[in-house]
């Protein structure tokens, strides 16, 4: 997660996006790990995959730093750590 937050911040999507999905894949339940994917799937263009992992994250629990992360993408602002 680290590196693909680095990756992000220097704007490198197509690097980003292959650590967001393995991270995804390897912690399944983690919900705030689910909402900053989701956040930077949706700044990036890809709302169908940004809702669905925003919902996986939401199921398993509503936590601040996750509504934070998916309300912010949603205003154009990417997630903090």
């Amino acid at each position: 997660m680290r590196i693909a937050r680095v990756y992000r911040q220097a704007s490198e999507w197509d690097k980003a996006k292959p650590l967001l999905d393995r991270y995804v894949q390897e912690n399944p339940k983690d919900e705030k790990g689910l909402a900053e994917a989701g956040a930077n799937y949706l700044l990036n263009g890809d709302r169908a995959t940004a809702e669905n992992l925003l919902a996986r994250s939401f199921k398993i629990e509503p936590e601040l730093w996750a509504t934070i992360s998916a309300s912010g993408a949603y205003m154009d602002v990417a997630p903090q750590e």
